[in-house]
């Protein structure tokens, strides 16, 4: 290979690569030491997954870790099968943690971020995102991975934005066979939500706990440290050609609960 060749190659390189690296480093700058390690730890886990490094990705995952990806729930050893049956098949992923916001609070820390990155095979490359978030416990002095889920984003629609097209995809359908059934014999059980209901500041629900105890609860379940938010879960009982709707009393009740119309009674809205 000639100089100018090379040259002209580490010229190309750095045009391509500089902007991405100037990137994360300018995130990284912005995180506390804590927060840094937090990044590096879920950072950690897709170097071992791009070379098949199962002792690196056990030492960064608590024994009972676990993810909720591409509709399926993968521990740690489930989760490198699936990635080398992916390699094996000639699928490669490059993915960076992008855009971390990071909390922490003592032994615990949850993150979210944005996973930029491609999927490669056979047929080229195709620039991928996926939006993520994880629950870490410091162990022994050391962040572990307890928690992960990931989201594939969507292309965007032709005229149209990823958010708008993901907002799209979540509004309310009428549906066949909705996703919350489960059967018993000729029996079926479905589970439907008259909206979400907004309890207000979580020391009005939460009371005799500290505001570190709440903010630990709420981390632990993925939930907002500024307000309690519940779903107004209502069963439906199918069985022979009949149906039965157990009501959940909020509608009745209006004078008591007129705060939370506005967020309520979103299944009678959902029929007309």
């Amino acid at each position: 290979m000639s100089s100018q060749l090379r040259i002209a190659l580490a010229v190309t390189f750095a045009l391509l690569f500089s902007p991405y690296v100037s990137t994360v480093r300018a995130q990284q700058t912005s995180l506390t030491s804590d927060q840094k390690q937090v990044v590096d730890t879920v950072s950690t886990i897709f170097r071992a997954a791009s070379t098949e490094d199962i002792a690196t990705l056990d030492s960064v995952i608590a024994p009972d870790f676990y993810i909720f990806a591409n509709g399926t729930r993968f521990n740690g050893d489930t989760l490198m099968g699936a990635i080398k049956a992916l390699h094996a098949a000639g699928k490669r992923n490059d993915e960076h943690v992008t855009e971390p916001d990071v909390h922490i609070n003592g032994n615990t820390a949850w993150i979210a971020y944005v996973n930029k990155g491609s999927i490669s095979d056979a047929s080229g490359t195709v620039n991928q995102n996926w939006l993520e978030s994880a629950f870490l416990e410091k162990q022994a002095g050391t962040w572990k991975i307890v928690f992960m889920h990931s989201t594939r984003v969507p292309p965007a629609a032709k005229g149209n934005d990823i958010l708008s097209e993901q907002i799209n995809q979540t509004s309310y359908r009428p549906q066949s066979h909705p996703p919350y059934a489960r059967s018993f014999g000729d029996t079926e059980i479905v589970v439907v939500s008259d909206g979400p209901l907004d309890l207000g500041a979580p020391e009005d629900s939460f009371r005799g706990l500290s505001t570190d105890e709440i903010d630990e609860l709420l981390l632990r379940s993925f939930l907002p440290t500024d307000k309690v938010v519940i779903e107004q879960n209502i069963p439906l009982l199918a069985s022979g050609g009949k149906r039965i709707l157990f009501e959940t009393g909020i509608v009745v009740a209006q004078n008591v609960w007129a705060a939370f119309r506005s967020s309520s009674n979103q299944l009678r809205r959902s029929r007309n």
